[in-house]
């Protein structure tokens, strides 16, 4: 009886923690089994990061535990789920490996060091292996959801001159790419 009072008591203050950190939590989290888009969306509840899922999560996770603050969590279970993990600073994009496509593009009106740049102000978290420069051709290789790759190449296709507006956290924000160099 005890025991389940605590874990009542526990399970309320989480409810109410959003109320007072709007920052990534801490998160002690255990699976036994249980199928992966659960999990996403618990592990979102629980390090207080919206999550957009795109395309379809198959798939279980057995015997899976992590700890650590919300976005290092979310890191490892993209990696051993072999899940597509983006963050933009306020939301985490995930797919599933299927939704992963290649797009080839050429960096246009950008040099690789401002496109990296721009990338990064619009999602400071990619895995690694994302995004790929050819010097020799000139073209940058994307490796995402196709929501993802394009809105890079959206990006990438407005002139250094431009200003892009994005929202994020429900917030418009203004990014100068001319201004990131």
């Amino acid at each position: 009886m005890q025991s389940w009072v605590r874990r009542l008591c526990l399970t309320a203050c989480l409810a109410l923690f959003p109320l007072f950190a709007v920052e990534a939590r801490t998160v002690r989290f255990e699976v036994k089994s249980q199928p992966l888009s659960q999990v996403i969306d618990i592990l979102a509840d629980l390090a207080g990061i919206p999550v957009q899922k795109l395309g379809d999560v198959p798939g279980r996770l057995e015997k899976w535990s992590a700890h650590g603050e919300g976005i290092a969590v979310f890191q490892k279970l993209a990696q051993d789920a072999n899940l597509f993990f983006a963050y933009d600073g306020t939301k985490a994009i995930v797919a599933a490996s299927s939704e992963v496509k290649t797009t080839v593009l050429p960096l246009g009106n950008y040099d690789w060091v401002a496109a990296q740049n721009i990338i990064k102000t619009l999602y400071p978290i990619v895995p690694e292996r994302t995004l790929r420069f050819d010097k020799a051709t000139g073209m940058l290789t994307i490796r995402g959801p196709q929501l993802f790759n394009d809105t890079i190449a959206a990006v990438l296709a407005k002139p250094q001159n431009s200003t892009i507006k994005v929202i994020r956290g429900g917030a418009l924000q203004e990014i100068s790419p001319k201004s990131m160099r």
